[in-house]
């Protein structure tokens, strides 16, 4: 009789280990599942012929590019005497000096939309296509199909593929002296959510009574 009551006294604790355990999972599991918003970013904010340099805006990395017209490292900036053709007026940016490889970094991962391209200008450098490469922890881990709808008409360039990325890099194919002249607008990501510091907690308290649960469990086998 008293082995038997010790049983179920065993199993009633076993069951309510496993049921704290689950409801700490199931609100942890909820306090991380809410949707992040969506950022756009239209650039009209800034100035005339404003480079972007460093996390100055944003809170992105505007990374300088490779070596475009005379030698010059490409930078991203908004528009000054040049012709451009933004998406949404009066700005976007473009890679100056025609650099054909162009950075963007992330304080944290996203998963990208897209932004629409379109040419800087209407002469001999316009690019032929262009592509974007993501990255995430310096590793290269996906890359978008060549975009080749680039014209004075700004046209959506989809870069839904790039997932779980922490940085991006534009590569537009050259037309003349390594140069490739472009504009983009509405750069359009979601930050991906981490685990609050809630849930966090949550998280170790379930591992810590999941681990208590087959502890307790060994000692009753021994019992028996």
């Amino acid at each position: 009789m008293e082995h038997t009551r010790s049983t179920q006294v065993h199993q009633n604790r076993l069951l309510g280990v496993t049921c704290v355990a689950s409801y700490i999972a199931l609100f942890c599991a909820a306090a991380t599942t809410v949707s992040a918003a969506v950022t756009v970013l239209n650039f009209d904010d800034l100035p005339s012929g404003h480079y972007l340099t460093g996390t100055d805006y944003a809170g992105l990395t505007w990374e300088l590019g490779n070596a475009g017209d005379s030698g010059f490292l490409g930078k991203w900036a908004t528009p000054g005497i040049l012709g451009s053709y933004p998406h949404s007026a009066p700005n976007d940016i473009i890679n100056s000096f025609g650099s054909t490889l162009m950075g963007i970094s992330f304080p944290s991962a996203v998963d990208m939309s897209g932004s629409y391209i379109a040419t800087q200008g209407a002469d001999a450098g316009l690019p032929q296509r262009a592509r974007v490469y993501g990255y995430l922890a310096g590793q290269e881990v996906s890359i978008t199909n060549w975009f080749t709808n680039i014209s004075t008409t700004p046209a959506w360039f989809d870069m839904s593929g790039l997932t779980d990325v922490d940085r991006i890099v534009f590569e537009a194919t050259h037309v003349a002296l390594n140069q490739s002249y472009y504009g983009i607008d509405d750069l359009t990501f979601t930050y991906i959510p981490e685990p609050t510091g809630l849930a966090a907690l949550g998280f170790a308290a379930a591992a810590l009574l999941a681990r208590k649960g087959r502890r307790q469990r060994d000692e009753g086998r021994k019992k028996m």
